[in-house]
């Protein structure tokens, strides 16, 4: 009987090829999964521990998965070891290690396990000096200022200055903490805890101060300099900044204001006069963040002015805060009502008197506003000239111009029977305006220098 050749399937009609061809075919089939279905990979990654100390140590990653399912580890950084294993399948454990940090900061690193991701952060020297600012727990306003200056060896010395009180302290670390009682008083004996934090994307000391029911906390920051890191350079330099008014309006109603500068070694030093015509002066240093704590005492009889200000490394570097500002009451002949507010202060590079002329123009418009207007000229107009003089066009008008330091100050002088005013305040290169205080006797009220079209 006659045979028919087997019925071709779409390989190649050669002889002894079908069956081949149709065998790979079979097993390609075999080898596509089937529809709804995709390859596991792990599904959690828990490490034993992420966070190390400055000496480093080891920790284990536990990986879960589905049973055969390989996988295999990667590590972003040097300083990160995997010990054992290297790779893996299914459900199982992988050893790690961490180097001690020789580095003059904290560091982060990544370990990637099949998609899964694992950050392992090692805290940098914790020596340095720190500063912060107390408050109330869970409220706001600020009660007092700490500086720790603490040591590889974890010992450390420190100054508190809490409401009228200032006391030094020294101490050592034991697992991490100490905690010690200070004697402000025989009546004030509170409890002071410091615990370096590595958690925190800067090197920090979390402070609290506990007396009685009463708690306060800080989060004390290492200066930047305490490391040896370089300020920014686009940051170093003079500055000139203002307040703003309060808002309450039985408050002062000056405009305060401060010029200042930023060293290489991270020192910030002020001086100018509040709202209210009293001067201060002051410094602090730079933090980590590029922020600075204001802390001064510009009276004799308590209160303080106090706060955290931001520098910004921009085009002419800017600077911005919340002030808080505590006047304190004063009886007798001449009582002084007290006061707790706040006011935003804003500053900025102060680059040269030179520039600060081509800012206004050569001319100007000084103004004077917030007091009797019989004390003084409606508007004055100035020219600044390149030597730093400046000319009134009102003879009861004077005025200079500090080039250095970015300030000006005056007096008006209406009538022979009329007190001398005086008024003062900061040139405001950016913003291209002078602004101050004018001290009057029934308060005091804000002055101005706004260019001003040529008038000569």
């Amino acid at each position: 009987m006659d045979t028919q050749p087997a019925q071709n399937l779409g390989f190649p009609d050669i002889q002894g090829a079908t069956i081949k061809y149709f065998a790979i075919w079979l097993c390609l089939l075999a080898l596509i999964p089937a529809a709804g279905f995709t390859q596991s990979v792990p599904t959690t990654a828990v490490a034993s521990s992420t966070l190390f100390t400055l000496s480093g140590g080891v920790g284990t990653i536990t990986v879960t998965a589905d049973s055969g399912v390989p996988w295999n580890v990667n590590i972003s950084s040097p300083w990160l070891a995997i010990t054992d294993p290297g790779a893996g399948a299914g459900s199982g454990t992988l050893s790690f290690s961490v180097q001690p940090n020789s580095d003059a900061e904290p560091r982060t690193g990544v370990i990637t396990i099949a998609g899964q991701t694992v950050t392992i952060r090692q805290s940098g020297p914790i020596n340095g000096a720190y500063r912060g600012l107390l408050t109330p727990a869970g409220s706001t306003g600020i009660a007092g200022r700490i500086n720790i200056s603490l040591t590889e060896r974890g010992t450390f010395t420190g100054s508190l200055v809490f409401g009228t009180k200032t006391k030094a302290f020294s101490g050592r670390l034991t697992n991490g903490t100490c905690s010690l009682t200070l004697k402000l008083s025989s009546q004030i004996s509170p409890q002071l805890t410091l615990s370096p934090d590595v958690s925190d994307t800067y090197q920090v000391v979390q402070v609290t101060l506990t007396q009685g029911a009463d708690t306060f906390v800080s989060t004390t920051e290492r200066v930047l300099h305490a490391d040896k890191r370089v300020v920014p350079p686009q940051i170093l330099g003079r500055y000139t900044f203002t307040l703003s008014q309060p808002s309450d309006t039985s408050l002062p109603q000056g405009r305060g204001w401060l010029a200042g500068s930023l060293s290489t070694a991270g020192n910030i030093t002020y001086h100018g006069q509040m709202g209210d015509g009293t001067p201060i002066t002051g410094s602090c240093v730079l933090l980590e963040d590029l922020t600075a704590l204001i802390f001064a005492n510009p009276y004799a009889a308590g209160g303080r002015v106090t706060g955290v200000i931001t520098f910004t490394a921009n085009a002419g570097s800017t600077i911005a805060g919340a002030i808080e500002w505590i006047k304190p009451a004063r009886g007798g002949k001449n009582p002084i009502t007290g006061f707790d507010t706040v006011v935003s202060l804003n500053g900025e590079s102060y680059l040269s008197f030179e520039k600060a002329v081509a800012t206004f123009g050569s001319t100007a418009t000084l103004t004077f506003s917030g007091i009797d207007p019989t004390l003084t000229p409606p508007s004055v107009d100035l020219i600044f000239n390149n030597n730093g003089h400046v000319t009134s066009s009102d003879k009861h008008v004077a005025v200079t111009l500090n080039q250095t330091a970015g300030t000006f100050a005056g007096t008006v002088h209406m009538s022979p029977k009329s007190s001398v005013l005086h008024f003062s305040g900061s040139i405001l290169q950016l913003t291209v305006s002078g602004v101050g205080l004018i001290k009057a006797p029934a308060g005091p009220g804000v002055v101005t220098i706004a260019a001003s079209p040529s008038f000569d």
